[in-house]
């Protein structure tokens, strides 16, 4: 009887970064014919267990440190993204792989239907609230019933200890501590709600029929993109959730499972406009159909 191997994807950082990697491993997996195991360690950026989010059907999920097992026997090929980031992973060597990553894996060894499906139909969000079931089920018919709906997710907090809380007790060794985040602070200026509107603008000129499916990182983006297009544009969350999830409890599950709520919103309209840099963006990106028109709504993409 073969081996049983496995790919194992240890998660790193926020929600955007651990599920774009875990996607790929999981279609990864798949394609080469090995079991899943998620290891996934709570920290500032992702303060919750897998288990609190999601069903764990189809994988094992360890929230400890399961790298010391894998390096014994020299049956495991190792790849870490923090430190060689996209280097090509190999998957024909019956090895159990093993990726420590917050990026979208590279390989031949995996199709990108297998990750949009896995994101859509294996990845389930546990024990839904009701006010967030509710709400899912109120958008998602709005956004059925408007023929040119546009999701616009817009990336543009820069107070990385207001958009983290706790990030600064993340060693600097750490790839996703505070000192290492800084170059994201300019691509998030350059996402800043003011260029978004003015690619907004056109399109609506374009054509005026157009409504706006909006998510945000921030009030003064949703109080300038109200205050520009009115009725045009609908809050993803709403008032009361965005509210409370720009709290110190923005990283928890609560908040986790509204935002993922909001990405699976996003991805279900017509049209995207996304932010540069922002690994939720790209999300939303594996999120959607394959045949959507997106685009950017960031400073270098007008």
């Amino acid at each position: 009887m073969e081996a049983r191997r496995f790919v194992v994807i240890e998660t790193r950082a926020g929600l955007g970064n651990r599920l774009r990697a875990l996607a790929t491993a999981a279609a990864l997996a798949k394609h080469t014919g090995r079991e899943l195991l998620v290891v996934w360690i709570p920290d500032p950026h992702t303060d919750c267990l897998f288990s609190q989010l999601f069903e764990t059907t189809g994988m094992y999920v360890s929230s400890t440190d399961v790298k010391p097992i894998f390096s014994r026997g020299g049956d495991t090929v190792f790849y870490d993204y923090d430190t060689k980031p996209g280097v090509m992973i190999e998957g024909a060597a019956r090895k159990h792989i093993y990726v420590r990553s917050g990026r979208a894996l590279n390989s031949t060894d995996f199709v990108w239907e297998d990750v949009n499906h896995f994101l859509q139909h294996d990845l389930r969000l546990k024990d839904l609230p009701d006010k967030l079931a509710t709400r899912y089920s109120q958008i998602q018919t709005e956004i059925a019933t408007t023929s040119h709906a546009v999701g616009v997710h817009i990336r543009m907090l820069t107070n990385l200890s207001n958009d983290i809380p706790g990030i600064e007790t993340l060693p600097n060794t750490d790839t996703s501590a505070i000192y290492n985040m800084l170059s994201s602070v300019e691509h998030r200026r350059g996402c800043h709600v003011d260029y978004f509107i003015t690619r907004m603008q056109v399109m609506l000129q374009e054509n005026s029929e157009y409504v706006f499916f909006a998510a945000a990182d921030s009030p003064e983006a949703r109080i300038k993109l109200k205050k520009a297009f009115g009725h045009k544009v609908r809050f993803v969350m709403g008032y009361n959730l965005e509210r409370y999830c720009e709290q110190d409890k923005k990283r928890q599950s609560f908040c986790l499972k509204a935002a993922m709520v909001e990405f699976k919103l996003l991805a279900h309209t017509s049209k995207l406009l996304l932010s540069e840099w922002s690994s939720a963006s790209e999300l939303v990106r594996m999120l959607a159909r394959s045949d959507i028109e997106i685009s950017c709504g960031c400073q270098q993409c007008i």
